[in-house]
């Protein structure tokens, strides 16, 4: 015969069967969880052995379930443990780690700090969670300790309650009576499973209890945000008259907020229940006998309580209080788990909010209108909670140009979206000072390498003149644009240079080229056509998309965010831009200077000099500019053969042209940092004449380096018609 209150619980021996096994691995995963989420150097689950018969010396003992330490996860010992206090003592409780009795708890001597967590479940006392830490103490209010063991709670409590289940309790039952409350308990922990917030276990809960119970009514209080006011939820609802029933205060004179000030159950016969302010003025026959039941989390803070009412008068047999106490424990630790969820949710929300916002407030908020230009932006922030990405675009309209650039920094982060910002405005700044796409990568990429940034970005810029057609296409590191025209889509061959802010020595090759009539030009991030498996995989539906004639760009663009699949953990920005160039050569120079440009890409063999000359035969005539046509084809040649020969090879040719001054700039760019130098040629030599050639006829010329440092330079001339 064994005491009363000391219930037979778990014995090591059993623990070789199945339900050991089992509980043994929610054990081992539950401390290696609770050790890792709350930074402990020891977690233990120790269950209590058999307690000795009535008046047999000594405290009872308690096996080591599982122990897991900085070394790992330690089998099931054998080593018996003093308990911190009574079995019935639930509080947590400091252990001392002098205890000589604690000395062959581990493999390893213990942490300076020990705490003991009860361990409830069944109506019972199952044992005790041991966790300790040498740094700090440890405080059973931590909120990541709150959190780990509450996430717990539901696998071990249902774990340990089947295994006590077949361990036979000290005082039995009715036959059948415990496999029928271990269903009712099984039935409640699968409704509370499938529950995610508190308001929505006040719903269903109630429903569940009646059920159990076979009772009139059932209701769960829970305290509100200000915990003054016990929320009522019932089943079934109140009727209109006593809707000022539902909710109680905690100070009311009421059996509810009687318990929840005492922390203890209670019972409540229809004689007693008179007494209670709240009952004056009802039907005494309507009252029946009433059990509250608090609340309470595993710090022993309340959370509410639960009401059940018999239309019997009279207090209810033990094991009726039994099960109510059980789904009380089972419904706390579910409270504490869903308002965690729900905190969480509402902290995700609030930081997702936050993201947008910044996200919104770095991107441009209007785009300028160009005459010849229509644009559709969009952009879609990462799927993950919270994140803010580094995706931008931007639009500018300088003089007879437009500059749409598209760029991606490196992360999702705060830190992410603030460089995307800084570099936005530093490339708006270069581009507004006059630079070509080209240079304005090279400067953005020195400026990036002095800014001690961990984060590298990608970048495309695309320069269009949408009178000529002309346009220029550069890239630091991304996605080439896609360009639509007469039903055929292309992907420019551009050479990207390496990503803003790796490469000191890094050069940004540029694309140009000419359109005529109407074109559609794709820019777009990698978050369009990535997936997990395939960074390209989205390409083919872009193409596809992208070749519908009729289709608006808005239209487009709205699509193209619809694709299911592409990687939607990644933020994504997309510009389509739709450009109607005039097809006939520009009209007569008018009053005033207008300036005309135009670019060609040139290659490293002897060639590039005939396909210079062709082109610029080609632009003049349009730009009706051939009075200096002949001048600039031998200064031309010139140039660019001298950038062949000794300057590595002629990267590319720009013509600017000023029509109220007529005059014209060639531009040859190449690859060496060496500056040319004129020679004295004898009369027998076959070279050493260029230099004096070009200066003989232009009217001025010399050359520029290209930063950073090192990487070229650029040879300039410039000519007037002859007079006369």
């Amino acid at each position: 015969m064994q005491p009363p209150g000391l219930v037979s619980l778990l014995t090591i021996d059993t623990l070789s069967g199945a339900a050991g096994r089992d509980l043994h691995r929610v054990l081992r995963d539950g401390a290696s969880t609770v050790a890792r989420t709350a930074d402990l150097d020891v977690v233990a689950f120790l269950g209590p052995e058999r307690v000795p018969a009535t008046g047999a010396p000594g405290a009872p003992r308690v096996g080591v379930l599982a122990l897991v330490d900085r070394d790992g996860v330690h089998p099931p010992r054998r080593a018996r443990v003093p308990l911190p206090g009574p079995v019935a003592d639930r509080a947590p409780a400091p252990w001392s780690p002098a205890a000589a009795d604690l000395d062959d708890l581990g493999p390893r001597p213990l942490p300076r700090h020990l705490l003991g967590l009860p361990v409830l479940g069944h109506g019972q006392h199952l044992g005790w969670l041991l966790v300790g830490r040498d740094a700090t103490p440890v405080d059973a209010r931590e909120p990541d300790l709150r959190q780990a063991v509450a996430g717990l709670a539901g696998a071990l409590l249902q774990g340990l309650a089947d295994l006590v289940e077949r361990l036979a309790p000290a005082n039995p039952l009715p036959a059948g009576s415990a496999s029928r409350r271990s269903e009712q308990l099984r039935r409640m922990t699968a409704l509370l499973s499938r529950t995610a917030t508190p308001a929505e276990i006040g719903r269903r809960a109630p429903r569940e209890l009646a059920r159990i119970m076979e009772c009139s009514s059932a209701a769960v209080y829970l305290l509100d945000t200000g915990g003054r006011t016990l929320r009522g939820h019932g089943h079934p609802a109140l009727p209109p008259e006593l809707a000022h029933l539902a909710d109680v205060g905690v100070d009311d004179d009421h059996p509810v907020a009687e318990c929840v000030r005492t922390r203890t159950p209670g019972h409540v016969t229809r004689e007693r229940a008179r007494r209670y302010r709240a009952f004056q003025g009802l039907d005494p026959a309507g009252l029946g006998g009433i059990l509250v039941v608090p609340l309470l989390d595993r710090t022993g803070q309340v959370l509410g309580a639960v009401n059940v009412n018999w239309t019997q008068d009279g207090y209810r047999p033990p094991e009726e209080v039994e099960l109510v106490t059980s789904l009380a424990r089972q419904i706390a630790p579910a409270l504490e788990r869903a308002a965690l969820l729900t905190a969480e949710r509402r902290a995700v929300a609030a930081l997702a909010d936050v993201a947008a916002t910044l996200q919104r407030s770095l991107l441009p908020r209007r785009l300028p209108t160009v005459a010849g230009v229509d644009v559709a932006v969009r952009y879609r922030p990462a799927s993950g909670p919270g994140q803010v990405g580094g995706d931008w675009y931007d639009l500018l309209h300088l003089g007879p140009h437009v500059v749409a650039m598209i760029g991606d920094v490196q992360g999702h982060s705060t830190a992410a979206s603030a460089l995307m910002g800084q570099l936005r405005t530093v490339l708006r700044a270069y581009l507004s000072e006059g630079h070509d796409p080209a240079e304005a990568l090279l400067r953005t990429n020195a400026l990036l390498l002095t800014m001690d940034e961990d984060l590298f970005a990608t970048c495309c810029l695309v320069r269009l003149d949408p009178r000529t057609g002309s346009y220029e296409v550069t890239s630091a590191g991304h996605h080439a644009p896609l360009l639509a025209r007469d039903g055929v889509i292309e992907e420019l061959p551009l050479r990207p240079g390496p990503p803003l802010g790796v490469c000191p020595a890094a050069r940004y090759p540029t694309a140009l080229g000419r359109l005529e009539g109407r074109s559609r030009w794709l820019l777009f991030t990698d978050g369009l056509v990535e997936t997990r498996d395939d960074p390209t995989a989205g390409l083919s539906r872009l193409r596809e998309l992208l070749g519908h004639p009729g289709l608006h760009r808005e239209d487009l663009a709205e699509q193209l965010l619809r694709h299911p699949g592409t990687a939607a953990e990644d933020d994504t920005a997309l510009l389509v831009l739709d450009v109607e160039t005039a097809t006939a050569p520009p009209p007569p120079a008018v009053a005033g200077r207008s300036l005309l440009e135009a670019a060609l890409p040139l290659g490293q063999d002897l060639g590039a000099a005939g396909r210079a000359r062709a082109f610029l035969r080609r632009v003049l005539t349009s730009w009706r500019a051939l009075p200096v046509l002949d001048e600039a084809e031998l200064v031309l040649s010139e140039l660019v053969t001298n950038a062949v020969v000794h300057g590595g090879g002629a990267s590319c040719l720009r013509l600017r042209f000023e029509r109220g001054r007529d005059r014209l700039t060639l531009v040859v760019q190449d690859a060496s940092p060496t500056l040319p130098a004129p020679r004295t040629a004898d009369e027998d030599a076959l070279g050493g004449r260029g230099l004096g050639i070009v200066e003989l006829v232009a009217e001025e010329w010399g050359v520029t380096t290209v930063t950073p440092a090192g990487s070229g330079k650029a040879v300039w001339a410039t000519l007037r018609p002859a007079a006369g």
